[in-house]
């Protein structure tokens, strides 16, 4: 054999061990060439491509064959470019495309819509690490260019809805719902699912789904499709600290008289200042400026004019630690208010009030959410095919637990709700068991029919 062609064989050696390398990566990161997507499970199936047969390739006990769409074009990436989370490789396909549901009210403009985590025993700490879901909105009006969002808190939120949105915006056209979980710190535990809207007039259902008080479409945010959402607004703060201050003399019939002479009072315009004051704000609330009496003593055969009343300023909140005025969200909590003296009283007018009270606030009862769970019975044989093996079916019904209250979120499924289950268990397949095994093995790495 020639050097030549010695030299080929080499070069074509290493070209199949550096195909078969990408190859390999590509299909067992599902297509990223990512290392950090690596999954075991990616690597029996090829990325993108069509049903492997298996029926439900997601998890969510749907079998994906009837939905005649593949996960990858349920699932819409979102806008931004966001760092994952550590639990993002368990939680990716998580949120519920095909359980979503959609509202819209053509009377206040208003539409919602519901979203869930799949019941997959791997998706059941995923919920719990969201600490808010970023839900972004737009319509066919513009086609979808201009975006509005809101962060609903929380990680047992699971719906979002909104009225008084623009004349033309809603009815009649294409809405798209963007849906995002995100840690605390802006982390992405799931990909963004976006669910779609079609509100029309003939299907406006005069009531939204479950969502919950719709927010009003004003107090959503503006951002640029493509853009990243603008800092939140900061709390609040009322002015503190400070002096009054003189501001010119003490007038009388707008002339300015010695306070030390004796007569009629006088007026004295006060100012609120020094180095140790610190102006409100954040749209925070400060009284900067005052007009008080001034007595002075009488003068012989002086007649005393008539009584001034106490004269006060509105009373305000006194803006706590982290920016709420009331120590609770719910459940009835108090706050302080305060208030300033404008003009004091003379000549036995009225006194001025207290210049402190507290309140009763947020009297409303806190949320309870619902809690429930499938509860199934044993399985029972439910038919059979090759290679020894059968199908297994049993019964579950819906228990709820816990009811929600009127504040709280409603379970996805009513209690007493009936559904079946069908699993596949094989006695002898490359997939569960060892060949030639007499035992029946459970297939927990299959998925659900």
């Amino acid at each position: 054999m020639s050097k030549q062609s010695i030299v080929i064989i080499i070069v074509v050696f290493f070209f199949c061990v550096i195909s078969v390398s990408l190859t390999g990566l590509w299909t067992c990161t599902n297509g990223t060439l990512k290392s950090e997507d690596w999954k075991w499970a990616n690597c029996l199936k090829i990325p993108g491509g069509e049903d492997d047969g298996d029926g439900d390739d997601d998890g969510d006990g749907d079998d994906d064959d009837d939905e005649g769409s593949d996960l990858s074009e349920q699932i819409a990436n979102d806008d931004e470019i966001l760092e994952k989370a550590d639990n993002y490789g368990d939680c990716w396909t998580g949120l519920a495309v095909n359980q979503s549901k959609t509202s819209f009210n053509a009377n206040d403009n208003s539409a919602g819509v519901r979203w869930y985590w799949l019941e997959a025993d791997r998706f059941s700490g995923c919920a719990e690490s969201v600490t808010k879901y970023r839900v972004k909105v737009s319509s066919s009006l513009d086609n979808h260019l201009r975006q509005y969002y809101y962060d609903v808190p929380g990680g047992t939120a699971n719906s979002f809805a909104f009225k008084n949105a623009p004349t033309d915006w809603l009815s009649g056209q294409n809405v798209k719902f963007k849906i995002t979980a995100l840690t605390l710190d802006d982390l992405v535990i799931s990909n963004t699912i976006t669910v779609e809207l079609d509100a029309n007039e003939s299907t406006n259902d005069g009531e939204l789904v479950g969502v919950g008080i719709p927010v009003d479409f004003n107090d959503m945010t503006e951002v640029p499709v493509g853009g990243d959402p603008p800092p939140p607004i900061p709390d609040p703060i009322n002015c503190s600290g400070g002096t009054w201050s003189n501001l010119g003399g003490c007038m009388l019939d707008g002339v300015e008289v010695d306070i030390d002479d004796c007569g009629e009072p006088c007026t004295q315009r006060q100012v609120l200042g020094g180095d140790d004051f610190i102006p409100a704000s954040n749209g925070g609330t400060c009284v900067t400026e005052r007009t008080i009496q001034i007595p002075r003593s009488s003068c012989e055969d002086f007649v005393i004019s008539d009584p001034t009343d106490c004269s006060l300023s509105e009373w305000r909140d006194v803006i706590l630690e982290g920016g709420s005025a009331c120590t609770k969200l719910c459940g009835g909590g108090t706050k302080e208010q305060i208030r300033d003296v404008l003009v004091q009283p003379i000549n036995g007018g009225i006194e001025c009030g207290a210049l402190s009270r507290t309140v009763d606030c947020n009297t409303q009862d806190c949320p309870v959410d619902c809690v429930g769970s499938w509860s199934c019975g044993a399985w029972a044989s439910a038919g059979s095919f090759g290679s020894g093996g059968h199908y297994g079916e049993r019964d579950c019904t819906y228990v709820v637990t816990r009811p929600a209250n009127a504040y709280g979120d409603p379970c996805p499924h009513k209690g007493g709700d009936t559904k079946t289950e069908n699993r596949i268990f094989l006695c002898d397949s490359y997939k569960c068991g060892p060949r030639g095994s007499s035992t029946c093995y459970n297939c927990d790495n299959l998925p659900w029919k």
